[in-house]
């Protein structure tokens, strides 16, 4: 079907609640728009809610994002793998020359890695030499079975050695972490199928505990492979499968490395939101100063340059005790939604209260497209007189100061110059209300009356020429605006929205099919369609409401 949306008859209906429509949070004053205007990227938000206070503060959560994001709870191991392969498809770099430099540069040392191996190479003590006629002393054999402990003995005992010469602020630093093989025979806790990496990188601490770790407590992670024509994709899904571990127990993760040794041959790989990267092939006898830059990598610098986000805490690793974000000033009370994705948006979501505040919002901390032409915090603002969708509060992308810099925290790399590469940048969204999911209804008067807001949010959106695309039983919630009424049907998630006429989209959009699967109209699952039109949101509508007869016994 193409061509212009037939003209469809929206129903009318007086709201099943009360006569009198219910009060409802204010639009954004003038005073807010001006202060979203002036968004301080590099420090603090300003603070502006100016929503009507939520009395109930004890809504249980609901998942506020990525529609399309894998349950990783609920996944077989075949399942992730399967997922993975065709998640990372298309979107993996190998060889990339710099990628080790790059990702571990000389300023995180704050000294040079082929110093370093001068002074592994003639330490002060003739029997303490690690580095001698082209080749590490005692090299262990890591095709060997049962490697692992010798192996990060080995990585252990180099570090440590070079550690000596390092600048004296990271002698003896905070970052306590150590290589450990704990894990090769005894999975980590999960729970997904067990995962058994053969090398992580762990806090001194955790790694002496008699207790079972979690994924948690991983900062990184190794494969060793006897073979060295082991298939490449093989081992990138596997290593794609423990990032989104990683992802997945660990919410200020900006991206995950690793490593993995073919024998005496070696490759870092790191995953970010835009895929996979990979370096190129170096053997760790003949190029010992990347050898060193990698293992010194994992375990001494900041946490900054193995993937974590400086610019808040969560209490996730015991390193992190602190609960803050810099996004106005909002202190984060409960983790609602994690998407584990290597190549997506990644979103994250949390229950934040605002300094002050008698009342809960959404944080959502996503990385968007930097081609997407429409963004969502630019939609919540075009539809803030629209009853029954998210309200805009704030919205930033996120910078950050490393090495008395300013670094704005996008997926964008000098390394790729590759035209499809998706751009992302690192966003975050301040929004209220927060509801609970559609399947905690309370009754079926509820339920029916919800829908009744949901179907007249798509008209008013059809007015606004906008297209939700993507409505789903994720993004649809339930709010209570007042004790006495029925609880209110709300829309979120305006990620995949459109507005008409549409004339270009973006890198990440690769067919008409945006949206959640099960929930898709016939004429956007079945490709017959060049756009994506108001009566397909409707048909999806129609679907939810199948769904949640179907699998619910009832109120």
């Amino acid at each position: 079907m193409s061509g212009s949306p037939p003209v469809l008859p929206f129903p009318s209906w007086p709201s099943a609640r009360d006569k009198t429509p219910p009060p409802q949070p204010p639009p954004p004053s003038s005073s807010s728009d001006a202060a979203a205007s002036n968004v301080n990227d590099f420090g603090h938000l300003p603070h502006t809610f100016n929503s009507s206070p939520l009395k109930n503060k004890t809504y249980v959560k609901t998942i506020y994002a990525g529609s399309q994001s894998p349950d990783i709870q609920k996944e077989k191991r075949d399942d992730i793998g399967t997922s993975v392969r065709n998640e990372v498809m298309g979107a993996t770099f190998r060889n990339i020359p710099e990628l080790v430099s790059v990702s571990f540069p000389d300023r995180a040392f704050n000294v040079t890695t082929d110093l370093s191996v001068e002074h592994v190479r003639y330490p002060e003590a003739e029997a303490d030499c690690l580095y001698r006629d082209g080749e590490w002393v005692n090299w262990p054999v890591t095709s060997a079975p049962g490697a692992e402990p010798h192996i990060v003995t080995y990585f252990n005992k180099v570090v440590d050695e070079a550690r000596s010469f390092l600048d004296p602020a990271y002698k003896k630093s905070s970052n306590d972490r150590v290589f450990s093989g704990r894990y090769s025979e005894i999975a980590l806790n999960s729970t997904t199928a067990e995962r058994k990496p053969d090398i992580v990188v762990l806090s001194r601490e955790d790694a002496e505990r008699e207790e079972k770790g979690s994924w948690a407590g991983v900062y990184g992670f190794g494969e060793l492979k006897s073979n060295p024509t082991f298939p490449l994709n093989m081992v990138e899904v596997q290593g794609a499968q423990y990032a989104r571990l990683c992802y997945s127990h660990q919410e200020d993760r900006r991206f995950v490395v690793s490593f993995c040794l073919f024998d005496d041959d070696m490759e870092l790989y790191v995953f970010n939101r835009s895929g996979i990267r990979v370096s190129t092939r170096f053997n760790v006898h003949s190029s010992p100063e990347d050898f060193l830059r990698v293992i010194i990598g994992f375990l001494v610098p900041e946490e900054y340059y193995i993937g974590f986000d400086p610019s808040f805490f969560t209490d996730t690793r015991p390193s992190k005790p602190a609960m803050s974000t810099s996004a106005a000033s909002s202190s984060i009370l409960e983790t609602i939604h994690v998407d584990p994705v290597i190549c997506g948006r990644g979103t994250v979501c949390f229950m934040v209260q605002g300094e002050g505040d008698d009342y809960v919002s959404v944080l959502k901390d996503s990385w968007v497209d930097r081609s997407r032409p429409l963004k969502e915090s630019e939609v919540l603002q075009d539809i803030k007189t629209i009853d029954g969708v998210s309200r805009f509060v704030d919205h930033e992308i996120v910078h950050f100061r490393i090495d008395d810099q300013i670094i704005k925290d996008t997926t964008e790399s000098d390394l790729l110059d590759d035209e499809d590469v998706v751009i992302r940048d690192h966003h975050r969204l301040l929004i209220t209300p927060y509801g609970k999911g559609l399947e905690d209804f309370d009754s079926l008067t509820e339920l029916v009356s919800a829908f009744k807001d949901y179907v007249l949010v798509i008209k008013a959106l059809h007015e606004k020429d906008i297209v939700h695309r993507d409505i789903s039983p994720r993004n649809l919630i339930l709010v209570k605006i007042n004790e006495l009424l029925l609880r209110k049907g709300v829309v979120i998630d305006f990620d995949y929205a459109i507005k008409k006429p549409r004339t270009e989209c973006s890198k990440g959009e690769r067919t008409v099919r945006d949206g959640t699967l099960p929930f898709m109209s016939i004429d956007v699952l079945t490709g017959q369609i060049q756009e994506h039109f108001y009566y397909h949101d409707l048909e999806s509508l129609l679907y939810v409401l199948i769904w949640v007869c179907t699998t619910q016994a009832g109120p």
